[in-house]
């Protein structure tokens, strides 16, 4: 992604500690087992590759966080500046697709767990995406 030009790289440079944090916390984590996994692995591993993810995506000496909890965290302490940004959208859009189908995790796979896990899959990578994208457009502002 190319960087932002004008009013959005001094938005950027403020808000430079908090991208840092939620490209750690959530960008970095939110698609990572689910990454490595074979083309041709089964739904099972996809499922459980899919839960950790998601699920426990922040672990530390407080506990374990969700990829929905560490995103409700980060994204609230980014600047409402950066809103109109083409990857906080990006990223809000893809969260909101792992928070609306993440329930289906916790539970044993039902009949349309295919169709869930590629969804998940999809907005995962696209978070992770995302949030490279906002990385990268802070380091060239």
């Amino acid at each position: 992604m190319a960087g932002v030009s004008g009013p959005g790289s001094a938005e950027l440079r403020a808000a430079a500690d908090q991208i840092t944090d939620l490209v750690h916390d959530l960008g970095k984590y939110v698609h990572l087992s689910a990454r490595m996994l074979a083309p041709d692995a089964t739904l099972g591993d996809r499922w459980s590759a899919l839960r950790e993810d998601l699920l426990e995506t922040r672990r530390g000496p407080s506990g374990v966080q969700t990829a929905a909890a560490v995103y409700a965290e980060r994204r609230a302490a980014l600047p409402t500046a950066l809103n109109p940004h083409p990857a906080v959208h990006a990223l809000d859009a893809h969260m909101a697709v792992i928070i609306a189908e993440g329930d289906a995790l916790v539970g044993l796979p039902g009949p349309d767990a295919e169709v869930r896990a590629d969804r998940l899959t999809t907005a995962a990578r696209g978070a992770q995406a995302a949030c490279r994208a906002l990385q990268a457009a802070l380091r060239s502002s």
